[in-house]
């Protein structure tokens, strides 16, 4: 740990105030110098929240139990798994002990590690990016995530997201930068992108290369309500505005009804069809009878909800 008053000269801090970074083979690790709730990994994400105070996620190592079973391939040698653990500090100098995050359930493919976490703040929750380590081809991708504390991660993809070139067959990881940068309603990430695996091997002999890419989405995109020839009902609302925005899927197909407060459809009130034209919100008018008022909508159809602004 270092500190600085001016971002250019830099004070290192004791040891003794740091967490280490220890490899599973590192002797002092071995020897107990670093005990494991002091240990991360080198895929480490540090963020100062709103309220100064620090928090840090990190893979962290999970040896499987003597006998117990697990996939037999090259890079399970060690007979080891990665997971997400998370530290806070007050001061960024004295951490707490790690809380286990994200572990692979029984929805994940038998060989899928975590390997980091990142944390964007946005408004009301955390969209966070997990990287994704297949051991078997030791290839690491993007999972999106988001939370509502930081500690308790909904996985609602549980796959890849990043666009990984035309050659698929050749880019064996994709790591994110710390943080994405945001502009309006614009999400930009830089990633870098690998022709290797996480041994440093390309899969055709080739040299070892690196590229930067960029991948940019919608805030009000990330992610949302599958509807299946389905119908959902917004909660109440009061409208008090003349038109309302509706963030839609491509190609979605929905037909909208205006309610009353308790979600009775006014038959007064002519259905509006909806349907996903690429970026651009739907934009409904409000009946002139109904601003002021309160009420729901219920949508029915197939696409996907991503956000209504009223």
């Amino acid at each position: 740990v270092a500190s600085s008053r001016n971002g250019l000269n830099w004070q290192m801090l004791p040891d003794d105030q740091a967490i280490a970074f220890c490899h599973h083979g590192d002797v002092l690790c071995q020897q107990g110098q670093w005990p494991l709730q002091r240990q991360c990994n080198d895929a480490t994400t540090v963020y100062q929240r709103p309220d100064r105070t620090w928090e840090l996620y990190s893979a962290a190592l999970l040896y499987y139990p003597a006998g117990q079973q697990c996939p037999e391939h090259q890079d399970m040698r060690e007979k080891l798994i990665r997971m997400i653990q998370r530290w806070t500090s007050p001061d960024g100098l004295d951490w707490s002990a790690p809380e286990v995050l994200i572990l692979p359930d029984e929805q994940d493919p038998a060989d899928l590690q975590f390997y980091y976490l990142t944390s964007t703040d946005l408004e009301g929750y955390r969209f966070g990016l997990l990287g994704r380590y297949n051991s078997r081809v030791r290839q690491l991708t993007i999972e999106p995530v988001w939370s509502l504390d930081g500690r308790t991660w909904q996985r609602p993809y549980r796959e890849n997201c990043l666009p990984l070139l035309e050659d698929s067959q050749k880019v064996y990881m994709a790591v994110p930068a710390q943080q994405l940068l945001r502009s309006g309603d614009t999400l930009t990430l830089y990633y870098t992108i690998c022709n290797y695996d996480h041994s440093h091997v390309t899969c055709d002999g080739s040299e070892p290369q690196n590229a930067v890419a960029a991948a940019q989405i919608s805030a009000r995109r990330l992610f949302g309500l599958r509807l299946q020839e389905g119908l959902v009902r917004s909660p109440a609302i009061r409208w008090c505005q003349e038109s309302l925005q509706l963030h839609l899927s491509a190609g979605a197909a929905l037909q909208l009804r205006w309610c009353d407060a308790f979600g009775s459809v006014l038959e007064s009130e002519a259905p509006v069809p909806l349907s996903g034209q690429g970026d651009a919100p739907a934009r409904i008018a409000v009946p002139g009878a109904l601003r002021g008022r309160v009420g729901r909508l219920l949508l029915s159809g197939t696409g996907i909800l991503f956000d209504l602004e009223c």
